[in-house]
């Protein structure tokens, strides 16, 4: 792009994504500069958040970069929130630009090196009050396996389950903006970007999900969309079904590390992923939209080598 940024970020991202971005529905990746120096990143609509993925030091030269990482000076309806996972630890330079780190997650890169999570709010965002610190879980691994009721079944997640799992994840997340449309489900499940696993009671209906979200930039599995049933919740079906995603990650898809980004307010899903060993690895301050205000999102990841565990 030429010097001249007279269009700025609104500009900028118009054109890295080839649409109006006003006019996007979900979170659409797209590539910051030009191959093979481009930065990964994504941008989510309903979340007015920017993420830029594997930026280092030096890359802070680029003149689109720098637009993309003061993206709410001009435009904080369009984007009030950048999430940058650095490559690397130059604290000094994400300071003087204004961003506070919110976390690390180890083994995040392909080579095992760490991304350390560096945010900027702008407009109305960076006026709510902070909502607490995150306080480090237990580390101790506990292996917790439960057992699910009788007639209860555990198996993994089909494409032609994505109407299903939808209307789950609808209900339970009923003001979370989350891409859950059946075509993006079925996409993710039949490409193998999705791996997930569900539970059906004895009448065959959907009462739990979750599932293994695989990035094209990171090494690290995401564990994402945990839900349960309301009147399912308490009998430990998402502690069994969590315990049985890790058991695939290490004998199908090779001992990968893995990471959680769990909302702060979903209390029972913190109690699930510290019961199974995971690990507190930071805290995402209004990360996320929820109806009219802004839920916080608490970072874990979990270490591969306990996830042999047979049932």
């Amino acid at each position: 792009m030429a010097p001249d940024k007279s269009g700025k970020f609104a500009h900028l991202l118009e054109q890295l994504l080839g649409v109006d971005p006003a006019t996007l529905e979900w979170p659409r990746e797209f590539a910051i500069g030009s191959s093979p120096d481009s930065l990964a990143a994504r941008f989510d609509p309903r979340n007015a958040l920017l993420e830029i993925y594997g930026v280092r030091a030096e890359d802070l030269e680029s003149s689109d970069l720098q637009v993309c990482l003061a993206a709410g000076q001009e435009a904080p309806d369009l984007c009030s929130r950048v999430l940058v996972y650095a490559q690397d630890s130059a604290a000094e330079a994400w300071e003087a630009l204004g961003y506070k780190n919110e976390g690390a997650i180890p083994a995040y890169w392909r080579d095992g090196g760490v991304a350390r999570l560096w945010a900027r709010v702008w407009g109305a965002r960076s006026a709510v009050p902070p909502d607490g610190c995150f306080a480090e879980s237990d580390t101790r691994t506990v292996h917790i396996d439960p057992s699910l009721p009788t007639g209860w079944l555990c198996r993994p997640v089909l494409p032609d389950d994505a109407a299903a799992v939808s209307v789950l994840l609808r209900k339970v997340f009923a003001t979370y903006p989350i891409p859950a449309d059946p075509g993006s489900l079925r996409y993710g499940l039949a490409t193998g970007e999705v791996h997930g696993r569900l539970v059906l009671d004895p009448d065959h209906e959907l009462v739990a999900f979750a599932a293994w979200e695989f990035s094209a930039t990171a090494g690290s599995v995401e564990l994402t969309d945990c839900a349960t049933a309301p009147a399912c919740r308490g009998r430990g079906v998402m502690t069994y079904l969590v315990g049985r995603l890790e058991e695939d990650l290490a004998d199908v898809f090779g001992d990968q590390a893995c990471h959680s980004l769990a909302r702060e307010d979903e209390s029972g899903m913190q109690k699930v992923l510290a019961r199974r060993g995971w690990r507190g690895a930071g805290r995402l301050s209004h990360h996320f939209r929820d109806g009219s205000g802004w839920v916080s999102a608490c970072v874990w990841h979990g270490p591969p080598s306990h996830f042999k565990k047979p049932y």
